[in-house]
């Protein structure tokens, strides 16, 4: 994140959601983001997304689908990257 404000998204290999480290029920994601970004009182909202390598991918989508009915106007996901390998 490159904002305090920003927000990140966990999603574990079982599809567990994390809303900055901290567990959460995947039924509140929507309204957690919601809530959330209506009290920083911003227009625009950014959410990380990190996911299990394991996870299918369908899973993240449909996290970004909840996002983007909650206000979440761009989303960016986090890699990591590989020991021994350079960024180009």
């Amino acid at each position: 994140p490159e904002e305090d404000t920003d927000q990140v998204l966990g999603i574990d290999v079982n599809g567990q959601y994390y809303l900055n480290r901290n567990a959460i029920p995947n039924d509140q994601l929507g309204a957690q983001l919601a809530q959330i970004f209506k009290a920083q009182g911003r227009d625009e909202f950014i959410l990380y997304v990190k996911a299990d390598k394991g996870l299918d991918y369908a899973k993240v989508t449909e996290a970004l689908d909840i996002a983007a009915a909650n206000g979440v106007v761009v989303s960016g996901l986090i890699t990591e990257q590989q020991q021994g390998t350079e960024s180009v």
